[in-house]
């Protein structure tokens, strides 16, 4: 429901309502908001619609796509529509040459609205502006969206709101946002803009969900191993195995995260549509649900846009009764082969405007041996198309290029079935617009990103509670480091605007001598175990040496911190992190472990300040069999424990764990 109740703003969102009141009344049409995930952006707009009024302007809520609008919807109630929606009205059908080329369906840009609009768009960063395609069969105007936008803001004399965050994934095709591209607005006609930036992170300040999002952005580790090495409250390991026994994929959730997903409170963001595939999958056979068809209470998401029959892509349905599928066949002929499309209707509950509708519909399930409701294949849904088709002209007799035809082809239920897919997991585009409480990661496949940094960050800040990593590399214990590794080290090491000079081998260290441009400073490095040790600054003080010396000392600390982490991983690490999963979504961070033995882990658990120690007891198996306050004052941490605990059958031991 949308929030009622007043708000006070931060001081980065009250500037940004004191740019866009002094902005309004100037010659500007565009007022561009940006910020990170989370930092109120789009809790704005009550504030800037009031603005908007008291200047004789209609407010307009409006999305790229259907997920961002139905979000606009439930933060601030409706009406909120999709850009295309808002622009753009039905002008023909263009018939296809023959009888397997599908029809085209052409919109036209309406004309202005009769009162000056504020058109509010949030995910502004999802805009894209390429012009239709020879290949596309619904066709939204002469220009790409963001081009026929600002053409409709001029002629309506209405100002735009561009609201949206520029580090996550451009568009598809696009390689920079085209909304936040001032070369590009300035091709277009539009050299004035008036900028705003919000960034205060306020829906996951707590967590280390912020934390990462920032890091991913700006000082990328060198590795994923590494974010996993690194507790930090809000995001999680999730493992598994990568194939079980019979050669399928297994990734086991934990049952709290699969009922999360079925209720919509949490999602998988995946690389590939073939690991979203897997992972609905592995929801819905956790969840005891058949493979080869829904059924009542699966979530499904709309994956293409069907002007005929009224759903717009990224529109979620949830099934409640399903009927019996039914077979469309098209017969063999010359070099083609038969083809089968199954289709399976439904009644489902659907969010239109403010109101849930229940409406009855047919999905495409499959075609042939391709199943179609777990993964998106484009190549299997226009073979879908080419059988539909085909099919309608044998049951009516009309053909294209008869007067009939389009009328015939419109109104045609089977022609129109919907293309879903379960809602369980989704590409990072999809994934777009989306806010869910819990988010797998799944990092299957992101050496084949081409921006993994935006991926990462674009991924991550989907979720408000947890992050839930899959497919970390095991953490491995690093190899002892030389005397030249250690050069190497420090060189990557070193303050910003500074270089190397020379480095010297001395003993078990290394002599550097680092210049600024204009001075020079000389420190030397120490191993010790293989590790770096010791910073020693030689010669007369300086700003560049003293700079030189803190830099590499805290990189020697964070080095000591990280191979300490990695020398008390467990040998227990599955029950390690499966309390960790459980204990993440009650804000309780496992702050760091130490092995007492191949029978007794220790956790130390931080929560809001407060700290508890807890050791865990398993048996010859490797199973959890009890668990034991470390001597100290108990804290409210022991509830949440010791309920995560029951969970799993762990008793709680008599007395107390002591130093071993």
């Amino acid at each position: 429901a949308p929030a009622t109740g007043a708000v006070r703003p931060s001081p980065d969102q009250a500037a940004a309502i004191a740019a866009f009141t002094r902005h309004l009344p100037g010659s500007a049409s565009i007022f561009r908001l940006r910020g990170g995930a989370g930092t109120g952006k789009s809790a704005l707009y009550p504030a800037l619609a009031r603005i908007a009024r008291e200047q004789g302007l209609s407010p307009v809520q409006l999305a790229p796509t259907g997920q961002a609008a139905r979000r606009l919807r439930e933060r601030h109630g409706p009406p909120a529509h999709t850009i295309h929606a808002h622009l753009f009205t039905f002008d023909a059908i263009e018939a296809g040459d023959d009888d397997e080329a599908a029809p085209r369906i052409h919109f036209r840009r309406r004309n202005g609205a009769h009162v000056p609009e504020l058109l509010f768009v949030d995910e502004a960063s999802l805009i894209a502006d390429r012009p239709p395609g020879p290949d596309d069969e619904l066709v939204f105007g002469q220009a790409g969206l963001l081009t026929e936008l600002l053409a409709y803001v001029r002629e309506s004399r209405s100002r735009l709101v561009l609201v949206g965050d520029p580090h996550q994934l451009p568009p598809v095709g696009e390689d920079e946002p085209p909304a936040f591209d001032d070369a590009h607005l300035a091709r277009l006609g539009e050299h004035h803009v008036t900028d705003a930036a919000l960034e205060t992170c306020h829906r996951h300040e707590s967590t280390g969900i912020a934390r990462l999002a920032h890091r991913l952005l700006t000082t990328a580790p060198r590795s994923w191993a590494e974010i996993g090495a690194e507790p930090d409250a809000g995001i999680v390991r999730l493992d598994g195995t990568r194939t079980g026994p019979s050669g399928d994929d297994q990734e086991p959730l934990p049952p709290w995260l699969c009922q999360s997903l079925l209720a919509g409170d949490a999602t998988v963001v995946t690389v590939t549509n073939g690991r979203a595939g897997h992972w609905n999958r592995v929801v819905r056979r956790g969840l005891g649900r058949p493979l080869t068809t829904p059924v009542a209470g699966d979530r499904l998401v709309v994956t293409r846009s069907d002007a005929m029959a009224g759903f717009v892509n990224g529109d979620e349905l949830e099934v409640v009764a399903v009927g019996e599928p039914r077979r469309v066949r098209r017969a063999p002929g010359r070099g083609r082969r038969p083809e089968v499309v199954v289709l399976v209707p439904i009644d489902a509950r659907v969010q239109a405007g403010g109101l849930v509708e229940t409406v009855s519909v047919e999905l495409v399930a499959a075609i042939g041996n391709d199943d179609l409701l777990h993964a998106v294949d484009n190549d299997a849904h226009r073979r879908v198309d080419t059988v539909l088709r085909v099919d309608l002209i044998a049951r009516t007799q009309v053909r294209p290029g008869d007067p009939a035809w389009l009328l015939t082809w419109a109104e045609d239920p089977t022609v129109h079935a919907l293309r879903v897919t379960y809602a369980y997991a989704r590409t990072c585009h999809r994934a777009q617009g989306g806010e869910w409480d819990d988010v797998v990661v799944d990092l299957t496949g992101i050496e084949t990103v081409s921006e993994p940094r935006r991926w990462g960050y674009t991924a991550v800040s989907r979720a408000r509670r947890a992050v839930h990593l899959f497919g970390l590399p095991r953490l491995q214990r690093d190899p002892e480091m030389t005397v030249d590794d250690l050069a190497a080290w420090v060189t990557d090491r070193l303050p910003p605007g500074t270089r190397v000079r020379d480095t010297r081998a001395q003993g078990n260290g290394v002599t550097v001598r680092v210049t600024d441009g204009n001075r020079v400073a000389q420190v030397v490095v120490y191993l010790r175990e293989g590790r770096p040790s010791t910073v020693v600054a030689e010669g007369r003080s300086s700003p560049l040496r003293d700079d030189l010396h803190s830099a590499l000392t805290a990189a020697v600390e964070a080095e000591q911190r990280r191979a300490r982490r990695r020398r008390r991983l467990p040998e227990h690490r599955e029950v390690v992190e499966e309390l960790a999963s459980r204990l993440a979504p009650h804000d309780v961070l496992l702050d760091d472990v130490t092995s007492l033995g191949p029978y007794r882990t220790r956790l130390f658990l931080r929560l809001d300040g407060l700290e508890q120690q807890v050791d865990v007891i398993v048996d010859g198996h490797g199973r959890p069999t009890a668990w034991q306050l470390v001597d100290g004052a108990t804290t409210p941490l022991v509830g949440i424990f010791g309920a995560v605990a029951d969970e799993l059958g762990v008793r709680r031991g008599g007395g107390t764990g002591g130093e071993r």
